[in-house]
């Protein structure tokens, strides 16, 4: 199906086809994938990503990618291959998008480290 989903999904969705529950003293990323596998609306909604100087933000069906000197603002509804940069036609929707991921970074970079990859 075409729901929002991420690998992240994996480890609660496998928690919850076993039967169990995560402690609640920790906080998964991820969610139950199950209903929006049977065709509910997942309960995603955004996604960020950072890895050296590749960025990324996905805000529904909007996702702005950054790589270096290249990338751009795309309506995955109907640019599913990210072909058609949407940078300039909506630039509002572009400055929303990285403001998003500003305060993703900013949230990241207070949380407590979180094993060996903090430092990505």
């Amino acid at each position: 199906n075409d729901r929002f989903l991420t690998s992240l999904e994996i480890l609660p969705s496998l928690v919850a086809a076993a039967g169990s529950q995560v402690r609640d003293d920790i906080h998964l990323d991820g969610y139950d994938w199950w209903n929006a596998v049977r065709g509910a609306d997942s309960p995603r909604h955004a996604m960020f990503w950072k890895r050296r100087d590749h960025l990324a933000a996905r805000v529904g069906h909007w996702k702005w990618v950054s790589k270096g000197k290249t990338g751009g603002l795309f309506n995955l509804a109907d640019d599913i291959h990210e072909a058609n940069d949407q940078s300039d036609a909506h630039p509002e929707i572009l400055a929303r998008m990285k403001k998003r991921f500003s305060e993703w970074t900013d949230e990241m970079e207070s949380a407590e480290p979180r094993g060996p990859f903090r430092d990505f």
